[in-house]
């Protein structure tokens, strides 16, 4: 029994590894945790950890920690083997339990950026870079945009009065939202992985009372104009809402 487990226990160990980082990547769901840049790498990994498996599998291992001189106590007793195993399989269980998604709390928890020099990336967007349609047509906008125009008199001119539609989750603002008409519309961004991704978040307007009847974080699409009120000694975004539908959540959520 102990040398049947020395032999598969290591195999099978990188083969779940193997498999589980090709099943995010395959599947999509890696795209909620980490940037296009460093994906392929992901890929990488996992066909390396499924090769290994099956040379392990193939060649089989060296007997380890079967003499009694060994040091490692429980590695000489079956038990221990498979704490071991079960261990390095405890963090596979939880990625598949985890959901790819930010909770309210945790937004709430890491703070909405409002301000686009508090972004680690933050530059001036050129104009040259922005493709702009004709006077008549609708901007897609992403909230980053709409920071930046804040900060950047040049893009600031260019939106507005023009119609902008942007996609985003919804959630209640708390803070200016002095009438109950405003509302703030959420994206996460993410210049590596989940765990630097922070929000990002512009004030929308509604003409009366905010429309309270989708959930928390529902995904909506906004059709409005955006407006740069000053408000507590700085530029802010508005949008000020002409119309709102529930939409589905884009092909890649996050920001970058």
């Amino acid at each position: 029994m102990t040398r049947s487990l020395q032999r598969w226990l290591p195999s099978l160990t990188l083969a779940a590894w193997g498999f589980v980082l090709l099943y995010f990547y395959g599947s999509g769901r890696l795209s909620a945790f980490l940037h296009p840049a460093f994906r392929p790498g992901v890929l990488i990994a996992g066909s390396v950890l499924l090769l290994m498996a099956v040379g392990f599998a193939v060649g089989g291992g060296e007997a380890c920690c079967e003499e009694d001189a060994c040091g490692h106590g429980m590695s000489r007793m079956t038990l221990g083997k498979i704490l071991a195993f079960a261990v390095l399989l405890l963090p596979l269980s939880l990625a598949f339990m985890t959901g790819d998604g930010f909770s309210l709390n945790a937004i709430q928890n890491r703070g909405v950026v409002t301000d686009a020099s508090e972004l680690a990336a933050f530059r001036s967007k050129e104009l040259e870079g922005l493709e702009l349609p004709g006077g008549g047509e609708r901007l897609k906008l992403s909230i980053i945009d709409l920071l930046y125009a804040a900060k950047d008199a040049r893009i600031e001119a260019e939106f507005r009065g023009r119609t902008v539609e942007v996609v985003g989750q919804l959630m209640t603002e708390t803070e200016a939202n002095p009438r109950g008409n405003r509302k703030r519309l959420v994206r996460m961004f993410m210049n590596c992985c989940a765990a630097d991704a922070k929000p990002v978040g512009a004030l929308v307007e509604f003409s009366g009372p905010a429309d309270n009847a989708l959930a928390e974080l529902s995904w909506v699409k906004i059709v409005g104009q955006p407006t740069f009120p000053m408000e507590g000694g700085k530029k802010i975004t508005v949008l000020k809402v002409e119309a709102m539908e529930p939409t589905d959540p884009p092909d890649e959520a996050m920001l970058f």
